[in-house]
Protein backbone atom coordinates (compact mmCIF):
# COMPACT_ATOMS: atom_id res chain seq x y z
CA UNK A 1 0.00 0.00 0.00
CA UNK A 2 1.18 3.52 -0.73
CA UNK A 3 0.47 6.55 1.49
CA UNK A 4 1.47 9.65 -0.42
CA UNK A 5 1.04 13.39 -0.14
CA UNK A 6 2.00 16.50 1.79
CA UNK A 7 0.35 15.22 5.01
CA UNK A 8 1.40 11.54 4.70
CA UNK A 9 4.02 11.78 7.46
CA UNK A 10 1.57 13.46 9.86
CA UNK A 11 -1.15 10.91 9.14
CA UNK A 12 1.13 7.93 9.78
CA UNK A 13 2.56 9.62 12.88
CA UNK A 14 -0.92 10.03 14.33
CA UNK A 15 -2.30 6.54 13.66
CA UNK A 16 0.73 4.26 14.11
CA UNK A 17 2.87 3.26 17.07
CA UNK A 18 6.10 4.36 15.37
CA UNK A 19 7.75 7.78 15.44
CA UNK A 20 7.84 8.72 11.75
CA UNK A 21 10.63 11.21 12.46
CA UNK A 22 12.95 8.20 12.59
CA UNK A 23 13.29 8.41 8.80
CA UNK A 24 14.75 11.93 9.10
CA UNK A 25 17.53 11.04 11.56
CA UNK A 26 21.21 10.76 10.67
CA UNK A 27 21.34 6.97 10.88
CA UNK A 28 19.08 6.21 7.93
CA UNK A 29 16.55 3.49 8.61
CA UNK A 30 15.38 1.42 5.68
CA UNK A 31 12.16 0.24 7.32
CA UNK A 32 10.36 0.21 10.67
CA UNK A 33 7.89 -2.19 12.24
CA UNK A 34 4.70 -0.57 13.50
CA UNK A 35 1.17 -1.20 14.63
CA UNK A 36 -2.00 0.67 13.72
CA UNK A 37 -4.29 1.38 16.65
CA UNK A 38 -8.02 1.67 17.22
CA UNK A 39 -9.51 4.68 18.99
CA UNK A 40 -9.33 2.71 22.24
CA UNK A 41 -5.64 1.90 21.73
CA UNK A 42 -5.96 -1.71 20.61
CA UNK A 43 -3.68 -2.92 17.83
CA UNK A 44 -5.74 -3.52 14.68
CA UNK A 45 -2.94 -4.16 12.17
CA UNK A 46 0.81 -4.66 12.21
CA UNK A 47 2.96 -3.65 9.28
CA UNK A 48 6.35 -2.59 8.05
CA UNK A 49 6.69 0.99 6.79
CA UNK A 50 9.43 2.05 4.44
CA UNK A 51 10.21 5.40 2.87
CA UNK A 52 11.45 4.64 -0.65
CA UNK A 53 13.98 6.97 -2.22
CA UNK A 54 12.13 8.08 -5.31
CA UNK A 55 13.55 10.56 -7.81
CA UNK A 56 10.45 12.76 -7.86
CA UNK A 57 9.85 12.74 -4.09
CA UNK A 58 9.67 16.13 -2.39
CA UNK A 59 8.34 17.32 0.96
CA UNK A 60 5.14 18.29 -0.86
CA UNK A 61 4.73 14.79 -2.28
CA UNK A 62 6.16 12.42 0.35
CA UNK A 63 5.50 8.71 -0.17
CA UNK A 64 5.62 5.75 2.20
CA UNK A 65 5.06 2.09 1.42
CA UNK A 66 3.20 -0.01 3.97
CA UNK A 67 3.80 -3.76 3.80
CA UNK A 68 1.08 -5.84 5.44
CA UNK A 69 -0.90 -9.00 4.93
CA UNK A 70 -3.07 -8.92 1.79
CA UNK A 71 -6.26 -9.53 3.82
CA UNK A 72 -5.59 -6.35 5.82
CA UNK A 73 -5.12 -3.97 2.87
CA UNK A 74 -8.75 -2.91 2.40
CA UNK A 75 -9.55 -2.66 6.15
CA UNK A 76 -6.41 -0.55 6.72
CA UNK A 77 -7.27 1.73 3.77
CA UNK A 78 -10.71 2.27 5.29
CA UNK A 79 -9.17 2.91 8.73
CA UNK A 80 -6.67 5.45 7.37
CA UNK A 81 -9.30 7.26 5.33
CA UNK A 82 -11.22 8.01 8.54
CA UNK A 83 -8.26 10.07 9.74
CA UNK A 84 -7.29 11.51 6.35
CA UNK A 85 -10.28 13.83 6.03
CA UNK A 86 -9.19 17.33 4.97
CA UNK A 87 -5.59 16.15 4.56
CA UNK A 88 -3.54 16.10 1.39
CA UNK A 89 -3.05 12.30 1.32
CA UNK A 90 -3.64 9.61 -1.29
CA UNK A 91 -3.99 6.04 0.00
CA UNK A 92 -3.61 3.45 -2.72
CA UNK A 93 -3.20 -0.30 -3.01
CA UNK A 94 -0.05 -0.84 -5.09
CA UNK A 95 0.14 -4.62 -4.69
CA UNK A 96 -0.70 -5.02 -8.39
CA UNK A 97 2.43 -2.98 -9.24
CA UNK A 98 4.88 -4.17 -6.57
CA UNK A 99 4.69 -7.82 -5.55
CA UNK A 100 7.80 -7.80 -3.39
CA UNK A 101 10.60 -5.38 -2.74
CA UNK A 102 14.02 -5.48 -1.14
CA UNK A 103 15.18 -3.08 1.53
CA UNK A 104 18.88 -2.35 1.55
CA UNK A 105 20.91 0.05 3.65
CA UNK A 106 23.63 2.31 2.30
CA UNK A 107 26.17 -0.29 3.53
CA UNK A 108 24.55 -3.01 1.44
CA UNK A 109 23.82 -6.54 2.54
CA UNK A 110 26.51 -8.09 4.72
CA UNK A 111 27.11 -11.75 3.88
CA UNK A 112 30.22 -12.57 5.97
CA UNK A 113 28.89 -15.92 7.15
CA UNK A 114 27.72 -17.37 3.87
CA UNK A 115 24.10 -17.46 2.83
CA UNK A 116 21.96 -14.47 3.85
CA UNK A 117 19.24 -16.69 5.35
CA UNK A 118 20.74 -18.79 8.13
CA UNK A 119 19.36 -22.17 9.22
CA UNK A 120 17.40 -22.15 12.48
Amino acid sequence: MSVRGRDATDLLQNVSTQDMGIFDKEETRAAVYTGFLSVKGKILFDAIITKPKLASQTSEDMEYWVDLHEDDIEPLKKHLRRYAMRKNVQIEDISHVIKSFSIQTMDGVVEDEGHFFKDL
